[in-house]
């Protein structure tokens, strides 16, 4: 090294001209020396180190090689497979048209087997039994398969299956595809919409939160105009409760349907052509609660044979508070504590229609206190002083002909709104009994959520009747005023999403010309006239 030749005796002293200086630099010489040694080693750990990440690297590209090696053998494999898979299928296709054609009843089988085909199970019922030996080989296999097809036994090949096919008895063959068949049609069943139709009495256009009412509590009923559709203007044709009930059961005028009072019933063939009946004889489960509304009492307890389950009553429906009931449960809980019994014990394999028809928050006329609310809601409202409407004033009632204001109207305004008192007492219980309602509404929708059942039940909201909240010198309803026929109408619909909004209407039928999704696509039967 350069250095050790510096520092021998003979060699030349590198400008050094004595033995000291040769000395004094020795040190620093052998300490160069493990630093070119150190220098050496690091150099070859670094080649060492190198080298060995590249043979990992070109370890893991040989490996990704023989993997994707792999994979296009598997997926040949597959490919032939799949077409051994289409040629067998079709062989035992053919094997079970010829086995069908020797059964008895030839032209009902072939029927049988169209509908079958139809249905989209014909092919698919011939692998019922068919499972590939590794189910982890076959998922791009499986993808290949129709949709209707359910591996569901323990076959490994085709050929055996098709073998032990040909062996079954005649008689298996015909259940196997009567299987097929009701397979599909309970399918439909199950996809069809359930129907919870809310009806609420007295209840005037803008008495809730999502119709612009800033005073009244009703989060539930919000909520569903928030996810459906809140028709902006829904009017009955006739305010009254008898007619417009029969109105919406129906989808009837009241020209046609001809009931005019509180003791006509629906004749037997009316009836057949409400909703509640058309949806019945769909295969619906059908249940009534609360006030009908439609007929005398004796008419009205014989609907009780028209569902399959009957909470009706006549009248009014009773009062808010009944004599007879020990725990003192207000109507309208009652109501919907009913409704939850509808819904946990109805039938589970039919879709059903729930007719909730509330008495409130429609007063309880000649009682004391006639908007009586839940006690649970009596503090509410006590602190707002209720806004007088601008139509209230004398002149408007001056407006009006002589028979209006000699009418039925303005002898309950007397009994309601004659003074401030008295209107800020009864609109405060109105709005009490609305919030009553709402939250029965909630519960419902709770237990159809704890149930499975929200996404396929459509919710209608509606009500029979408007109420003058002393406009133009009147109480209640009866005349053609906006306050007396305006109504709420909100459909929550959660097979239609995106679907939610505001929606014009100017006149509403419950009953369609056609039930979509319920029933066979036959027009509903127009009513009768009553003579």
């Amino acid at each position: 090294m350069r250095y050790q030749a510096a520092l021998r005796p003979d060699a030349p002293t590198l400008g050094f001209p004595s033995e000291q200086s040769q000395d004094v630099l020795k040190p620093f010489a052998d300490a160069s020396e493990y630093l070119i040694a150190i220098f050496l080693a690091l150099q070859v750990a670094a080649y060492f180190l190198l080298w060995q990440g590249q043979t990992e690297q070109i370890e893991k590209g040989r490996q990704d090689v023989d993997k994707q090696k792999d994979t296009f053998l598997e997926k040949k494999k597959l490919a032939v497979n799949l077409e051994a898979y289409k040629q067998q299928r079709a062989e035992i296709e053919q094997s079970f048209g010829a086995l069908l054609k020797q059964l008895p009843n030839k032209s009902e089988m072939d029927a049988l087997l169209i509908d079958i085909n139809q249905a989209g199970l014909g092919r698919g019922l011939a692998f019922e039994l068919f499972k590939p030996a590794s189910q982890e080989n076959f998922t791009e296999f499986y993808a290949e398969l129709p949709v209707n097809i359910k591996v569901t036994g323990q076959y490994h090949d085709l050929g055996a299956f098709a073998s032990d096919v040909a062996k079954m008895p005649r008689i298996v063959l015909l259940v196997l595809y009567i299987i097929a068949l009701v397979r599909p049609l309970a399918a439909a069943e199950a996809s069809r919409p359930n129907f919870v139709f809310i009806l609420a009495d007295d209840l005037r256009w803008d008495a809730l939160g999502c119709q612009g009412n800033r005073i009244v509590q009703t989060p539930n009923i919000d909520a569903l105009a928030a996810r459906g559709v809140r028709f902006t203007n829904s009017f009955v044709t006739t305010s009254i409760c008898c007619t417009s009930r029969a109105t919406l059961l129906s989808g009837q005028y009241a020209r046609r349907h001809g009931i005019n009072d509180f003791v006509t019933p629906f004749t037997a063939e009316q009836w057949s052509a409400t909703y509640p009946a058309l949806l019945r004889k769909a295969g619906y489960s059908t249940g009534f609660i609360g006030k009908f509304g439609v007929g005398d009492e004796k008419a009205i307890a014989a609907m009780a044979g028209e569902f399959d389950y009957w909470r009706g009553l006549p009248n009014q429906a009773g009062l808010f508070f009944s004599p007879k009931d020990p725990t003192h449960t207000h109507a309208t809980a009652r109501f919907g504590n009913q409704a939850l019994e509808f819904i946990r014990t109805t039938d589970p394999s039919k879709p059903f229609c729930l007719s909730l028809s509330f008495s409130a928050p429609h007063a309880r006329d000649a009682q004391p206190r006639e908007f009586e609310p839940d006690p649970r809601d009596e503090a509410l409202y006590s602190d707002v002083t209720m806004p007088v409407p601008l139509k209230a004033a004398e002149r408007f009632f001056q407006m009006l002909p002589e028979i209006a204001q000699r009418s039925e109207g303005r002898k309950r305004w007397g009994l309601r709104f004659d003074t401030p008192e008295k209107f800020q007492s009864i609109i405060r219980d109105y709005y009490r009994l609305i919030t009553g309602l709402d939250r029965e509404v909630g519960r419902i929708v709770s237990l159809l959520k704890e149930r499975g059942l929200e996404k396929n039940t459509v919710i209608i909201f509606h009500a029979d009747n408007g109420f003058f909240f002393g406009e133009r010198g009147m109480a209640d309803k009866w005349l053609m005023y906006e306050e007396s026929i305006r109504v709420p109408l909100i459909v929550s619909d959660p097979r239609l999403p995106g679907r939610n909004g505001t929606a014009p209407e100017r006149c509403v039928r419950a009953v369609p010309r056609r039930l979509p999704g319920c029933s066979p696509r036959k027009p509903v039967p127009r009513l009768p006239r009553c003579s």
